[in-house]
């Protein structure tokens, strides 16, 4: 698995900033272009994003509607076509702070903002406080190897590992 490529789903918006309006339909694709995933929000209360995983040679491989009001934050995808959703558009502390999807394009697993504060061991208003992309990141996450990203959070790093899909600090 190559190391996947992460494109920002959106602007940088701190804790404190108005919500803004994503884009009506983006891509993201993985470093090798194995996957990229299409994303199309739909109008409609909330708003909900589309996604349609297709592979390197234009077949569909899933389609599903995210729940995540107006579609994620961030999307890493990995060669292997496993995805990292992090946090919502909308800039709340959300049930969604980081979601990865298996290569079928089912939850794997799921972590809440709640969560990351326990994982983290500070108190939630630091974090928020601290973040400058939605409501609890400090910097961009990205791949630093195959399967492995990392995302800066109130001044500890939080690591994402696909194989086993877990979700630690270091």
């Amino acid at each position: 698995m190559a190391i996947s490529a992460l494109l920002l789903a959106g602007p940088a918006i701190g804790a404190t900033d108005p919500k803004n309006v994503p884009p009506a339909h983006q891509e993201v694709c993985s470093t090798s272009r194995s996957f990229c995933l299409s994303l199309t929000v739909k109008p409609s209360k909330p708003a909900r994003a589309v996604a349609e995983m297709k592979a390197a040679n234009g077949s569909i491989v899933w389609t599903r509607i995210l729940p995540h009001e107006s579609g994620p934050r961030f999307v890493l995808i990995a060669d292997s076509g496993e995805t990292i959703l992090l946090d919502e558009w909308i800039n709340v502390a959300s049930h969604l702070s980081i979601v990865i999807l298996g290569t079928d394009g089912s939850t794997v697993t799921q972590a809440a903002f709640s969560e990351i504060e326990a994982l983290l061991g500070i108190p939630g208003k630091k974090i928020v406080h601290a973040a400058r992309f939605g409501a609890w990141m400090s910097d961009q996450p990205r791949f630093v190897s195959p399967g492995i990203a990392k995302v800066a959070s109130a001044g500890r790093t939080i690591v994402v590992r696909l194989a086993g899909n877990t979700v630690t600090v270091e």
